[in-house]
């Protein structure tokens, strides 16, 4: 979930106000939303697709902030899931994913807990990621309100 990236409302507006005055087109094939696990309830609302289809900042904040409170991720969901994938990377990688890179990130992460983590550099130079993390209930009246 989204809840690591809410230290306070002020630095949550701070955070959205610098990144949203700094967004471009969405890219051709960027979607507003893309659930972030099987059963959908919390997803990425890309920010970019979401401002060109007439979003505001303000709405978001106010949906950005419920979904912090109403959901807690549980780490055992988590861990369950990325094990799997370990597991998958093992038989065959996944683009430039392989097991060998994903058991390094996997014992670095296990030592610290499984933290949330930040996007590698060349990830941010290659996709320019803008997004908040929501609730699907959040994100479905969010996007209620640019109809």
């Amino acid at each position: 979930g989204g809840e690591h990236a809410v230290p306070d409302e002020e630095s949550a507006r701070e955070w959205l106000d610098g990144e949203w005055q700094t967004l471009g087109k969405p890219t051709a094939n960027e979607q507003v939303w893309e659930p972030l696990c099987s059963g959908g309830e919390i997803g990425r609302l890309n920010l970019r697709a979401f401002k060109a289809g007439g979003g505001k900042a303000d709405d978001l904040l106010a949906a950005f902030l419920a979904s912090s409170r109403e959901y807690r991720s549980e780490q055992s969901s988590f861990v369950n899931v990325w094990l799997e994938l370990g597991k998958r990377l093992k038989k065959r990688s996944a683009g430039k994913l392989n097991h060998k890179e994903w058991s390094r990130l996997d014992a670095e992460m296990k030592a610290k807990n499984y933290p949330a983590i930040h996007h590698s550099e060349t990830y941010e130079k290659a996709n320019h990621p803008a997004y908040r993390i929501l609730t699907l209930a959040e994100m479905k009246k969010l996007l209620a309100k640019t109809k």
